[in-house]
C-alpha cells in the first residue's frame, strides 16, 4: 500500500499575526493614558477673585452669576476649550455657584491639563456675557457713567487697559466697576 503523499505546506506563522495585535494594543494603550485627564493631574491649578460692580456713587450694587459657570448643569456659552479642562464636567476656566450671603467677591478656577495662558475673556466667553470698556455684563455705559477694570495688588488698585486679553495667574484680584467718574474715584 502507498502511502499519500501530504502537501507539505509551512506551518502558519502566529508571529506574524501577533505583531500587528500587540502594536495595535500598545497604540491603544498609549492613545488612552495621553487623553486621561487624570494621568499625573491638573498641570494648571489656581483661583482668581473677581467682583464686578455697580456703584451709583452712594451705593454698590454687586454682579455676579447666580448658576455655575463653566459646569455640567451650568452656564457653559462656548465650547471653545473644552478639550483643555481637567474632566468633562468642568471648563478650563469656571466658577462655582456662589455661596449665599455673597462674600463680595466670586472665585474663578483655572484648572487645566494644558500649560496655557487663559485670560480674563475665556470666563467671560462661558459666562455668556460682554467684557469691555464700553460694556460689561451686557451694561453699556451712558451719560457720565464709565466701566473701569481695577487689579488689586497689594493693598493698591491699578487700572488695565486689557479687558478680555487680561492674563490670568494665581492670586489675582480683579475689580470691574461701573461708575460716574464726577462721583467716585473709580479704581485710585
Amino acid at each position: 500500500m502507498a502511502r499519500s503523499q501530504t502537501s507539505k505546506k509551512p506551518p502558519k506563522n502566529r508571529l506574524l499575526y501577533a505583531i500587528p495585535l500587540v502594536a495595535l494594543i500598545g497604540l491603544a494603550s498609549v492613545y488612552i493614558l495621553a487623553n486621561n485627564p487624570f494621568a499625573g493631574g491638573p498641570v494648571l491649578d489656581y483661583t482668581v477673585q473677581m467682583n464686578i460692580q455697580e456703584s451709583n456713587g452712594t451705593a454698590v450694587r454687586f454682579i455676579f452669576p447666580v448658576d455655575p459657570v463653566g459646569e455640567s448643569g451650568g452656564i457653559w456659552a462656548t465650547h471653545v476649550h473644552d478639550s483643555l479642562g481637567v474632566d468633562s464636567s468642568h471648563y478650563p476656566v469656571y466658577m462655582d455657584r456662589p455661596p449665599n450671603p455673597y462674600p463680595r467677591y466670586s472665585i474663578i478656577h483655572v484648572k487645566s491639563r494644558s500649560n496655557y495662558t487663559f485670560v480674563l475673556g475665556d470666563f467671560f466667553s462661558v459666562w455668556g456675557m460682554t467684557l469691555g470698556r464700553t460694556n460689561t455684563v451686557n451694561i453699556p455705559v451712558r451719560g457720565n457713567f464709565t466701566w473701569q477694570m481695577c487689579l488689586i495688588t497689594s493693598n493698591n488698585q491699578v487700572p488695565s487697559f486689557l479687558w478680555g486679553q487680561e492674563p490670568l495667574h494665581d492670586g489675582m484680584r480683579i475689580t470691574l466697576l461701573y461708575y460716574d467718574p464726577n462721583k467716585g474715584l473709580g479704581c485710585a
